[in-house]
């Protein structure tokens, strides 16, 4: 999810939005926030009308009916849906959506990146942030989602066709960032050290500046933010395509 409104300006062009109504999944406090509060006010920054900002629709995790919240949605004719939610539970939406022939543009935070969603309505173009996406193209992440594919479809209980996703990303990031900080600063691993090898640690992060992630560079400012790229991306038709390219550092340029 990007927090840093002037940089996330939603583009009305492709699909001429002038209108939307929000449904978000109440029981998920991320979803919930983003829904009720970052949505509504990221729409009125970019002159959207909130058909149903006095009537917010709602469902909760693991719901498997929302045909009524989508039927109001149907009856109040929307350029475009904003969805937040979990994917796991956005499908739900989205297949309701697909169902009842609301066939209109969803947008959402980065909880909506997965395979799972582009399978629920290929025809509904879906736009959400990401920082990586299994689709991604560059040396760094086809590698990263070649070797971890496999190996996340043996897991037992996971979908079968399950694909890396920007979560599993951050953490080969965050892992991969701790190894060279331990190969690069000089830490021993000795018990004896444990203050100094921390020390050291944190003083390497402090000054780590464009670190190779798998979306671009990599690096920390002084509040110990991560500044790193994000993408606007469109979810069609069984594959997501980068559409923006931004920064998460504040003069949107910084490390990135």
């Amino acid at each position: 999810m990007c927090s840093a409104a002037p940089r996330c300006r939603i583009t009305r062009r492709p699909f001429n939005i002038k209108t939307v109504a929000i449904i978000f999944d109440a029981k998920d406090a991320t979803a919930a926030t983003v829904g009720s509060k970052i949505m509504p006010g990221l729409m009125k920054e970019n002159g959207i009308e909130v058909l149903n900002a006095n009537g917010p629709l709602s469902f909760n995790t693991g719901d498997l009916d929302v045909s009524a919240q989508v039927t109001k949605i149907k009856a109040l004719n929307p350029d475009g849906v904003v969805v937040s939610a979990d994917y796991s539970q956005a499908v739900t939406v989205i297949r309701e959506m697909k169902r009842q022939g609301v066939i209109k543009p969803v947008v959402g935070s980065t909880q909506l990146i997965s395979s799972a969603i582009l399978k629920a309505a290929p025809e509904i173009p879906i736009v959400a942030p990401a920082s990586f996406y299994a689709s991604m193209q560059g040396d760094k992440p086809q590698a990263f989602v070649k070797e971890l594919t496999p190996i996340l479809r043996k897991i037992s209980g996971l979908p079968a066709e399950i694909e890396p996703s920007m979560y599993d990303a951050n953490i080969y990031e965050i892992a991969s960032i701790y190894v060279d900080a331990v190969k690069k600063a000089g830490v021993t691993g000795k018990p004896e050290d444990l203050e100094a090898d921390r020390t050291k640690i944190r003083d390497y992060m402090t000054k780590l500046s464009g670190f190779a992630g798998l979306g671009g560079p990599i690096s920390f400012n002084a509040d110990g933010d991560a500044i790193k790229a994000f993408y606007i991306v469109q979810g069609q038709n069984g594959a997501w395509q980068s559409k923006v390219r931004g920064c998460s550092a504040p003069d949107g340029k910084q490390g990135c």
